[in-house]
């Protein structure tokens, strides 16, 4: 995705990387993250032989992640790079050691949240003093709506990626009035599927291939869960089911776990079992 950053916004990031001050991403979901981080330290890692240590805290439960630092964050793995998804989900006892970690070595660091990090900082939930050492340097993706200006720009760089289109200026001016919820991996989607068509769509269709990308995309979602359905068994599901709701509400409030239990009405136990694999 660092085709949508500025490119005097990549060398200020690739430069801040390699002189191992942190970096912070932050922006709502299919913005891009997770692709901006990776990408950056790819860059970074250009003619160096350093591993890269993915951490995405999303995958374990609060004991696991536990372990997972134990065994990551050490004196021996301090010249890799690490790359940690779902920061925000640290327990305050794993942000100390985290922080301590910091203090006494220097990281080729980049860290993603899925929540604004300065409102978990004013509710308690994270510590400031670690929040000021992994936000050096601070991206905020937008979403596709926040970006009306940008958006042709970046439809029209997409298109082309994806499916080697140049849209003209009346199907561009079409898409621009389209919501895009799923942000890039929306668009993504669109144009990986046009990329299969036989022929290039004509300019009256693009509204229709809207809604019909839309209903494969949910036609997808189905066969999917059918699949998963019959190989987890129904207990198994409705539990993937259960997690997944309680955490695009705990995204959706901002990280706020209060408003998440009030929301859901659940305790916090159930609320913990959701980030538990």
């Amino acid at each position: 995705m660092h085709m949508l950053i500025p490119l005097r916004e990549q060398k200020i990031l690739c430069e801040a990387l390699r002189l191992k001050r942190p970096i912070l991403i932050e922006g709502e979901s299919g913005t891009g993250k997770t692709g901006l981080g990776h990408w950056l330290l790819q860059q970074n890692q250009e003619g160096h032989s350093m591993p890269l240590i993915y951490v995405n805290c999303k995958e374990f439960s609060r004991e696991q992640l536990e372990s997972v630092f134990d065994t990551r964050f050490t004196k021996r793995n301090m010249h890799s790079m690490f790359l940690i998804d779902g920061i925000e989900l640290l327990s305050l006892n794993l942000q100390a050691k985290l922080l301590s970690y910091l203090e006494q070595h220097p990281l080729y660091l980049v860290s993603i949240a899925h929540v604004s990090m300065a409102k978990k900082v004013a509710r308690g939930e994270f510590r400031p003093d670690l929040y000021a050492r992994i936000k050096c340097h601070n991206i905020i993706l937008k979403s596709l709506r926040e970006q009306t200006e940008d958006l042709p720009e970046i439809l029209q760089k997409m298109a082309f990626s994806l499916a080697h289109l140049e849209l003209t200026p009346e199907i561009l001016h079409s898409l621009c009035k389209h919501d895009w919820p799923g942000n890039l991996t929306e668009v993504t989607f669109l144009f990986e599927n046009i990329r299969l068509l036989p022929k290039l769509p004509n300019s009256g269709d693009w509204s229709r291939l809207l809604k019909q990308s839309h209903k494969a995309q949910s036609s997808t979602v189905e066969d999917s869960e059918l699949q998963s359905l019959r190989e987890q068994g129904l207990k198994k599901f409705l539990r993937k089911i259960e997690q997944s709701l309680v955490r695009k509400i705990y995204e959706n409030n901002q990280g706020h776990v209060r408003k998440t239990l009030q929301d859901l009405k659940i305790s916090s136990g159930a609320f913990y079992r959701a980030f538990t694999p």
